[in-house]
């Protein structure tokens, strides 16, 4: 390895050098978008500083099936959430593991690459609600385009779709439109969301509307390979060709250093000073801006947050409290931060179901020489987004999603979702033992709940505070509306599509005594009536078994939100953090607020967007 360290130590000393016109930190699903888009002007100096390594030709991050294996793997920042206290009961220390990629390509590289764009009244929202003028869904649209590569692939219905005037057919990244092959469980579920007047189907739900059910559309190519941006937007060939692009990996960004300009006395960056691990953490470097130049922070919902208020802009007793300088007061940077949590269901089956014994070596064979089988299953193969009606703010924009799972569950999903050992047990047990199963996750896309990403230190390399307070929201209504979805998801468990592919409801039965006791279950495992919950209309239980087991998605947004020019938001409609000049926020916690779907799609859009505002701010130098 030593090679390898002394040549990182001297592409970090090379960024303490040179002068940059830009400076992105963080190389994830937006940064690197950023990085590739800007560098392709010849004429512009750009620096890309990312945590993690180089992404590596390494098969787990590019077969779908495989995504859980990622976590708490070396790629992965593994957070922890600090305790919780209205949620996450069944989770080991009441606590929320949060994986986030620290790798080049970030969470695109652990994600489970479903492709979301979101619903059109998300983004009506953030212009009118939240005052983020040129953030509506037709000046948000073309940046959607320009990432998106669709395509069809050889199923069934391919011959005839025809792909909406609204998709992008000639993007950086591959989108495929539908499963190549579908689960028989997730086959019952397309139709018997189909016939249910609550949800109906679409064609596309990134198209003219989003309500409905479908195939979920997903990062991942023509031959079955994962799409993340390393792989896409900073490829080998492309960063060859650019000797303007410079990548420093395991380069850890601690603050942005700020000046004073000489007539106004108003903030001014003028640079980035990181850690390099090949240095160590006694010996920073500062990578120095070129006049007008700027800083770009991409280091996503956790990181950009704590990078601004180590740099001393944020809320003002936080840092006082921590020792660090006051550069701006600004109680929103760390705030507001919202995530999406599902709810699992769970039922036994007699159809197969994915699961870790289909790694064999007939199914290498098939996705190696053909791209297909189940090794290339995106894992949540089918969903559906509705509105219960419980949320008329939204405009008609879903409040649920329904993410269907056809798989097993097992010791990696238990340990990726950080159930403790006896809900384990409890939850999956036959499972492990080789029974098949599907999940249904009704999933809260708009919780009112918020929380907030703190610093716990002044030293770059502590750990963040991170407080989602999941489910605490005054009236109860992220509880009711989960409610409403399991609700659903049980009416459709017990439709005459699932009866003859169902063998028994696993979730919420066997649960440990203790929570049984507490709700008031009155059957012993193995008692219960095979379609119908019991209690289906008593509130209490539903209550505490989604205090118990709501977890996170994985979308956390919003800490470093966008918002009108007037108020007080951290960041300005075009990118720039208030009260400062030179830095933008390009990444999840730019969202005003969260959007209705995974986050990855509107993340790339975000980078798409913060690239050609910086590239036109640069020309006007």
């Amino acid at each position: 390895a030593a090679p390898h360290r002394s040549a990182r130590a001297g592409a970090a000393r090379r960024a303490a050098s040179l002068e940059w016109d830009v400076v992105v930190v963080g190389g994830g699903s937006a940064g690197a978008v950023v990085a590739s888009r800007l560098s392709a002007d010849p004429s512009l100096r750009v620096l890309l500083l990312e945590a993690g390594g180089e992404l590596e030709p390494n098969w787990m991050t590019r077969v779908p099936l495989v995504s859980a294996l990622l976590q708490h793997s070396r790629i992965d920042w593994a957070f922890d959430t600090v305790p919780q206290e209205h949620s996450s009961r069944g989770l080991k220390r009441n606590v929320s593991q949060w994986p986030r990629g620290k790798v080049l390509g970030g969470s695109s590289v652990l994600n489970y690459m479903a492709w979301v764009r979101g619903a059109r009244e998300d983004y009506e929202r953030w212009r009118d609600e939240f005052g983020a003028e040129g953030w509506g869904y037709e000046d948000v649209l073309p940046f959607f385009r320009r990432a998106e590569r669709c395509y069809f692939g050889q199923g069934a219905s391919s011959a005839e779709r025809e792909l909406s005037p609204l998709r992008g057919a000639d993007g950086a990244l591959a989108i495929r439109m539908e499963q190549p092959t579908l689960r028989e469980a997730s086959k019952r579920f397309l139709r018997a969301c189909a016939a249910d007047e609550r949800i109906g189907a679409v064609d596309d739900y990134n198209g003219e509307t989003m309500l409905g059910s479908g195939h979920t559309q997903c990062n991942i190519d023509e031959g079955g390979r994962r799409q993340d941006t390393a792989r896409t937007y900073l490829r080998r060939e492309l960063r060859r060709g650019r000797p303007n692009l410079h990548v420093v990996t395991r380069a850890h960004a601690a603050r942005v250093v700020f000046g004073r300009e000489s007539g106004t006395g108003e903030p001014v960056a003028k640079g980035v000073e990181f850690i390099a691990d090949a240095l160590g953490p006694e010996a920073p470097l500062m990578a120095p801006l070129a006049a007008g130049g700027e800083v770009v922070l991409s280091s996503g919902a956790v990181g950009t947050p704590l990078i601004l208020q180590r740099s001393g802009v944020g809320p003002a007793d936080l840092l006082k409290s921590t020792g660090i300088d006051v550069v701006v007061a600004n109680d929103n940077v760390g705030a507001n931060l919202q995530d999406h949590i599902f709810t699992p269901l769970a039922a036994d089956t007699n159809a197969l179901s994915l699961h870790a014994g289909m790694i064999n070596p007939a199914t290498i064979s098939d996705y190696l020489s053909e791209g297909s089988g189940p090794l290339a299953s995106d894992f949540i193969e089918v969903t559906a987004f509705l509105s219960t009606g419980a949320r008329p703010d939204l405009h008609g924009a879903p409040d649920i999603q329904l993410h269907f799972v056809p798989a097993r569950g097992d010791t990696v999903y238990c340990k990726a979702m950080g159930f403790g050992e006896e809900w384990c047990d409890a939850m999956w047990r036959a499972q492990m033992g080789g029974v098949d199963s599907y999940n249904m996750l009704p999933t809260l896309l708009h919780p009112l709940s918020t929380g907030h990403v703190n610093v716990s230190s002044a030293d770059p390399l502590a750990p963040p505070r991170i407080d989602p307070n999941y489910l605490s929201d005054e009236h109860g209504t992220d509880v009711r509306t989960l409610r409403e979805g399991l609700r659903i998801v049980t009416g459709l468990i017990a439709s005459e599509h699932f009866r003859d592919i169902n063998v028994g409801l696993t979730m919420p039965f066997n649960y440990p005594q203790a929570f049984r006791e507490e709700v008031g279950l009155p059957l012993r495992p193995g008692d219960e009536p095979t379609w119908l919950l019991p209690n289906a209309t008593d509130e209490a239980f539903w209550e505490a078994y989604i205090r118990q087991v709501a977890l996170t998605v994985y979308h956390p947004t919003s800490t470093c939100a966008i918002g009108a020019a007037n108020g007080s938001s951290c960041a300005l409609p075009d990118m720039s953090v208030r009260g400062v000049r030179g830095v933008r926020v390009a990444d999840a916690s730019a969202m005003p607020a969260i959007t209705s779907g995974n986050t990855n799609a509107p993340c790339i859009m975000l980078g798409e967007r913060a690239a050609e505002l910086v590239a036109a701010a640069l020309r006007a130098r």
